[in-house]
């Protein structure tokens, strides 16, 4: 168990340390999908957003967050029309998420990301990268399934590990 705390950890060490390369979230209203342990939700407050909105399917993850002082994240399963209080977003973000969501689902995932974001703004996802052994989508598959919702990608980050995504409408 150890072990595996140790690498979850360090995984999001490294994926905030991609956040502070390509995103600059003060003064914009932020969705994050999938708060999970909320490493990412935290960092976020702490940059000065003006309005934070998190999405959890979890229940207890949810209780979790609150009780670690992230306000704002509401349980919700991101397959669903997503809540008004996401509406009007300037920025979208997950970190590890879209490998929780089966292929077959993504087409309905980016459709509901995509509903919510203003003009000019963004969908970002931090993943494995694609020949990690943990990775589930290739960039020429993320490609097939966001053209389908009128969405464009450009990598923003990429290492032997990591790879930084962001979406935006066409």
């Amino acid at each position: 168990t150890v072990s595996v705390l140790y690498c979850h950890l360090s995984t999001m060490k490294s994926v905030v340390r991609i956040l502070e390369r390509v995103c600059q979230p003060k003064g914009l209203k932020v969705v994050e999908f999938g708060c999970g342990g909320g490493v990412t939700s935290r960092w976020l407050k702490g940059k000065g957003v003006k309005e934070f909105v998190g999405l959890e399917v979890s229940e207890g993850a949810v209780w979790n967050l609150r009780d670690r002082g992230v306000e704002g994240v509401i349980q919700h399963d991101v397959l669903k029309p997503w809540p008004a209080a996401c509406c009007e977003a300037d920025l979208v973000l997950g970190t590890m998420v879209l490998s929780h969501i089966a292929t077959h689902d993504l087409p309905l995932f980016f459709a509901h990301a995509s509903a919510v974001l203003t003009p000019n703004s963004s969908l970002l996802c931090i993943e494995q990268y694609p020949t990690h052994p943990d990775a589930y989508y290739t960039p020429h598959e993320l490609d097939t399934l966001t053209r389908s919702n009128s969405m464009h990608h450009s990598v923003m980050y990429n290492d032997e590990q990591f790879l930084a995504i962001e979406f935006k409408k066409m």
